[in-house]
């Protein structure tokens, strides 16, 4: 499969991979950090999107806990995830606007990302690309540690267009 973005196309070995697996795969491969922190694509269905990262010699700060960028990191790439599992044309790419996030506890723990985007939205999104070429988004995202603690919230705008040519 090639999967467009922007003006590149990236070819995708398919195979029975999840859903879930073939995009944790495109992201560690296009966007390194994803690989340097090993984020994991835990789901991106049934209007659940869910990732998560172990807390280890790359993720961890000088006080032994989650870094604060990892954080954002992995809350971040949700509202991509949203857009690329669901899209109806490759030539539409995520960008985030921006991000508020409030930090809430130490993440002595791994952490795992949680956010909901319903079918309605999903048919929203693609009907107002189709319409207008452009759709803006907000999302609330919730980092919880192992034991289901609130580390982190973020509150998070995105745009789905296309590239310009240039």
């Amino acid at each position: 499969m090639i999967v467009k973005f922007g003006d590149r196309n990236f070819k995708v070995i398919m195979s029975e991979l999840s859903i879930e697996h073939q995009l944790e795969q495109w992201a560690k491969q296009h966007l390194p950090i994803y690989q340097f922190i090993n984020v994991s694509i835990d789901s991106v269905s049934n209007e659940l999107y869910q990732c998560s990262v172990a807390i280890d010699k790359n993720t961890a700060n000088h006080v032994n806990t989650i870094h604060a960028a990892v954080q954002f990191a992995c809350g971040e790439i949700l509202g991509g995830l949203i857009v690329l599992a669901n899209r109806k044309k490759q030539s539409y790419i995520p960008v985030v606007k921006r991000i508020i996030i409030d930090f809430l506890k130490p993440a002595l723990t791994d952490i795992t990302a949680i956010t909901h985007f319903s079918n309605d939205q999903v048919e929203l999104m693609n009907t107002t690309l189709e319409n207008n070429g452009r759709f803006d988004f907000e999302l609330n995202t919730t980092i919880f540690d192992r034991h289901q603690n609130v580390i982190a919230k973020l509150q998070g705008s995105y745009v789905v267009t296309r590239l310009p040519v240039e």
